[in-house]
């Protein structure tokens, strides 16, 4: 899987972030700490469905949208995982998944 952009939707605060990648490699630098590289990271495996133990300050998650554009090689498809709390959404399924499912 290839990550192609990142949404992220924050209903709280009515914000939202779209970060897009480019095919290969991609770096995430910036010339000083505290610009958001781990918030992104953490954004990502959050969105994937991976447990979070401390997320940034001011972050609620289940408040939060978060959706995931891919491309899977495998099968030459684009494919999508939106996250929103603990419901997930994928382009493969017609209904909501958990993650106990």
């Amino acid at each position: 899987m290839l990550v192609k952009r990142i949404l992220i939707i924050d209903h709280d605060n009515g914000e939202s972030g779209e970060y897009n990648f480019a095919p290969g490699p991609n770096l995430l630098v910036s010339p000083e700490n505290t610009q958001g590289k781990s918030s992104l990271l953490k954004a990502l495996y959050y969105g994937l469905g991976l447990d979070i133990k401390v997320f940034p300050k001011g972050w609620k998650p289940t408040k939060m949208t978060i959706k995931i554009d891919m491309f899977n090689e495998a099968t030459e498809k684009d494919v999508y995982v939106v996250r929103k709390g603990d419901l997930f959404y994928t382009s493969d399924d017609t209904g909501s998944i958990t993650i106990q499912d």
